[in-house]
C-alpha cells in the first residue's frame, strides 16, 4: 500500500511539473509549500529551495508592503479566485535578480492543514512584448495622424456619430475632440443641407458603394463656412458587416476662390470682348465683385451731372432698389473720398465714420464698407462699394485686392467701351470725309462744268428769252453748288480732318469773326481738347450753334470761347458782352438754346444758360469726361 501511494505522490509530482505554467501554493502565513518544476526553471531556483521560503521571495522588494497588504486583503475577502493576468502589472524576481513579467491566476484550495492560495504563473514576457510593439505602433499611428494639419481625419460610427478626432480635424473646423466626439457629423453642414437631409443621404451612399467624394459648403464651429473637400470610406469587418467610416476633409476655400475669381474676369472679359454696353459690363462687375468679396451689398456710383453730388448707377444684392439712383454729396461720402483721393477707402464701422453719408449707410444698411476709385485713361471716373451686414468683420487685405481688381476690370471694360465708340466715330468720320470728297471733285466739278456749258451757249443763243432761261438755270446749279458746299461742310464739322479739337474751335471762331464782324477770343485747354476727341464733332458743333446765336441775336462786340475742366468735368463756356435778354420772356421761341441743350444731353452732359437784359450772355456746357 505504501508503494501505491508513492507511485501516486510520483505521477501528481510528474503531472505538476508537466504543466505549462509554474504551481505554488502559499499558506495563510506567505510561506511556500509546493513549487512546480516550471516554476523552478522560470525561477532560477529549485523547487527544495523555494519550500518554506516566504512567497515575497518571488517579489522584487519595492513591492513588499504593498504585496503583503494584498495577500491581507485577499485573505479578508474569503480568497476569491482571479484569472489568469487580471489587469495588473506583476513581475517576478528569479534567483539572479533578473525580473520577469508574469501572469497570475490564483485560487483557494481547502486542506486538512488550512486554506492554501494556488497560484498559476505563467511567463508573460512574449505577452508584454507584443503589447508593446503594438502600444508603439498605435503611437506612432497617432503621431502620424494628429501630425496631419492640412487635413480632418476622423472615423464615424454606423450613425454618423464622430468616433475620433485628429488636429487637423480641430485646426479646420475648430471643434476639439471632447466638444465633438460622440455627436453627429451633420453639425458640420449648412442649416439648408441638414433640413434636406443631405448627411444622411451621403452616409447611404458611402455604405452602399463603399466610397463617396464632393466638393461643398461646411460649417466650422461658430458658423463660419468654408469650401471643403470631401471623402468618406466605409469601414467593414471580415464579415462584411458596416462597422463605421473614415472621413477626410480638406478645406480649399482659398483654391474655390482662385477658381471663381478667373471665372468672373473671364465672364467680363468676355463680355467686353462681345461689345456688351458699358451698363451691362457695369452691372456684371458690381454683381462679381459683391459675390467674390462675400458682401451682401455692392454699388458703382459716379459723378451727376451737377458737379457736387455722386449718382449710384449700378447696384446689386440687398435693398439694390433703394441705392440705385440715390445721390450722395461728392464731399461728403466714403465714395467721394475715393474719387477725390483715388485711393481705396476701408471703413470697418462707417455708421460711425464722419465721411459717411447717412441715408446710404443707415437706409441701406451698411456693415463694414471697402470702397475702391473706377479710373480710366489716368482719371477717375467713379466709385465700386462693396458692403457687408452690421455687425459682420471688416474686409481683408485680401479681399481689397480682390475689389480693386475687379475695379480694374471695371475701368477696362469703360476704356474698351469709349474706345469701341471712338473707333466707330472715326469710322463715320471716314465716310463723311469720303462722301465730302466724292462730291466735291465729282458732283461739283460736274454741275460746275455743266452750267460753264450753258453760259457759253447763253452768249450764243439768238433769242433773249432762251438766253434768260439759261441763265436761270445756270443760277440754280450756283444754288445746288452752294448747298452742296454747305453740306459738306457739316460732313466735316470744324475742317477736324486733322483731329485736332482746339485748332478746329480756334479756325472755327475766326471764321465766324471775320464773316459777322464780332470779336471772338478762344481760351481753350489743348490737354483737355485732346481728352474730348472722341466727341470733337460734337464739341464744334455746340461751339458753332451757340456762336451763330451770340452772331444773330446779341448784338455784341466780343464773345469768348473757353474750355477748361472743373471738378471732373470739361467745361465749355461762350459768353458774349451783347444785349442779353430775360430767359423767362423768351422761352418756347427759337430753335438755338433747344438745340444746344439736347446735343449737351445727348452727351450725357447739360446746358446752363445766364442772361439778363444788358448784360450779356454766358452759355455754359458741362461735358463728363
Amino acid at each position: 500500500m505504501a508503494s501505491r501511494g508513492s507511485d501516486e505522490v510520483l505521477i501528481s509530482r510528474a503531472l505538476l511539473d508537466a504543466l505549462p505554467d509554474g504551481i505554488l501554493a502559499v499558506d495563510s502565513e506567505g510561506v511556500i509549500r509546493l513549487a512546480s518544476g516550471e516554476l523552478a526553471k522560470l525561477s532560477g531556483y529549485t523547487a527544495e529551495e523555494l519550500l518554506g521560503r516566504s512567497v515575497e521571495t518571488l517579489i522584487p522588494s519595492r513591492y513588499h508592503p504593498g504585496h503583503t497588504e494584498h495577500r491581507a486583503a485577499y485573505r479578508m475577502a474569503g480568497h476569491p479566485t482571479r484569472t489568469m493576468g487580471g489587469g495588473l502589472k506583476i513581475v517576478l524576481l528569479a534567483k539572479d535578480g533578473t525580473e520577469i513579467p508574469v501572469d497570475i491566476g490564483l485560487r483557494p484550495l481547502e486542506t486538512p492543514e488550512g486554506t492554501l492560495v494556488v497560484g498559476a504563473v505563467r511567463d508573460a514576457r512574449e505577452r508584454v512584448a507584443r503589447e508593446g510593439e503594438l502600444r508603439e505602433s498605435q503611437e506612432r499611428f497617432e503621431l502620424l495622424i494628429n501630425g496631419v494639419r492640412d487635413y480632418a481625419l476622423y472615423r464615424l460610427d454606423p450613425e454618423g456619430r464622430v468616433a475620433s478626432w485628429n488636429s487637423g480635424a480641430e485646426r479646420i473646423k475648430g471643434y476639439r475632440a471632447e466638444e465633438v466626439i460622440g455627436r453627429s457629423f451633420g453639425i458640420f453642414f449648412i442649416d439648408e443641407e441638414v433640413q434636406a437631409g443631405r448627411p444622411v443621404e451621403i452616409l447611404r451612399r458611402a455604405a452602399e458603394t463603399g466610397h463617396f467624394e464632393e466638393q461643398g459648403w461646411r460649417v466650422r464651429k461658430g458658423g463660419a463656412r468654408f469650401w471643403a473637400d470631401v471623402a468618406i470610406t466605409a469601414l467593414h469587418d471580415e464579415t462584411g458587416k458596416l462597422r463605421g467610416f473614415a472621413k477626410v476633409t480638406r478645406d480649399i476655400t482659398e483654391f474655390k476662390r482662385g477658381q471663381d475669381r478667373l471665372q468672373a474676369l473671364l465672364e467680363i472679359g468676355q463680355k467686353i470682348l462681345a461689345g456688351e454696353p458699358a451698363e451691362t459690363l457695369l452691372a456684371t462687375v458690381c454683381r462679381r465683385a459683391r459675390e467674390i468679396a462675400d458682401a451682401a451689398i455692392a454699388t458703382i456710383s459716379m459723378p451727376a451731372g451737377d458737379g457736387a453730388n455722386l449718382a449710384v448707377q449700378v447696384a446689386d444684392g440687398a435693398r439694390a432698389d433703394l441705392l440705385r439712383g440715390m445721390l450722395m454729396p461728392l464731399a461728403g461720402s466714403l465714395a467721394g473720398e475715393a474719387i477725390r483721393t483715388g485711393r481705396s477707402v476701408n471703413v470697418a464701422d462707417p455708421a460711425g465714420d464722419p465721411r459717411s453719408h447717412g441715408p446710404a449707410i443707415h437706409g441701406a444698411g451698411f456693415g463694414p464698407t471697402l470702397v475702391v476709385p473706377l479710373k480710366a485713361g489716368g482719371l477717375v471716373f467713379g466709385a465700386l462699394a462693396v458692403a457687408k451686414q452690421p455687425g459682420e468683420s471688416a474686409f481683408g487685405p485680401e479681399q481689397q485686392q480682390v475689389v480693386e481688381l475687379f475695379a480694374a476690370q471695371a475701368s477696362v471694360a469703360v476704356e474698351y467701351t469709349r474706345v469701341r465708340a471712338e473707333l466707330g466715330r472715326l469710322a463715320i468720320l471716314e465716310d463723311r470725309e469720303r462722301i465730302g470728297r466724292e462730291l466735291h471733285d465729282g458732283v461739283i466739278q460736274s454741275l460746275f462744268g455743266v452750267g460753264m456749258s450753258l453760259q457759253a451757249t447763253a452768249f450764243t443763243a439768238g433769242q433773249p428769252e432762251v438766253a434768260d432761261r439759261i441763265e436761270k438755270a445756270v443760277t440754280e446749279i450756283d444754288n445746288a453748288i452752294r448747298d452742296l458746299r454747305n453740306y459738306i461742310f457739316g460732313l466735316r464739322p470744324g475742317l477736324l480732318a486733322d483731329r485736332q479739337l482746339d485748332q478746329a474751335i480756334r479756325r472755327l471762331a475766326d471764321d465766324v469773326a471775320e464773316e459777322s464782324g464780332l470779336t471772338v477770343v478762344a481760351d481753350l485747354d489743348p490737354n483737355l481738347a485732346a481728352r474730348l476727341s472722341p466727341i470733337a464733332g460734337d464739341v464744334v458743333q455746340l461751339v458753332r450753334e451757340a456762336l451763330s446765336n451770340a452772331a444773330r441775336h446779341a448784338g455784341p462786340g466780343t464773345c469768348r470761347v473757353t474750355l477748361a475742366e472743373a471738378d471732373g468735368w470739361a467745361v465749355l463756356e461762350i459768353a458774349d458782352d451783347g444785349r442779353g435778354f430775360d430767359g423767362g420772356a423768351v422761352a418756347g421761341h427759337g430753335q438755338g438754346l433747344p438745340n444746344l441743350r439736347e446735343r449737351a444731353a445727348a452727351l450725357k452732359g447739360s446746358m446752363e444758360l445766364e442772361s439778363a437784359p444788358g448784360r450779356g450772355t454766358t452759355v455754359r456746357i458741362r461735358l463728363p469726361l
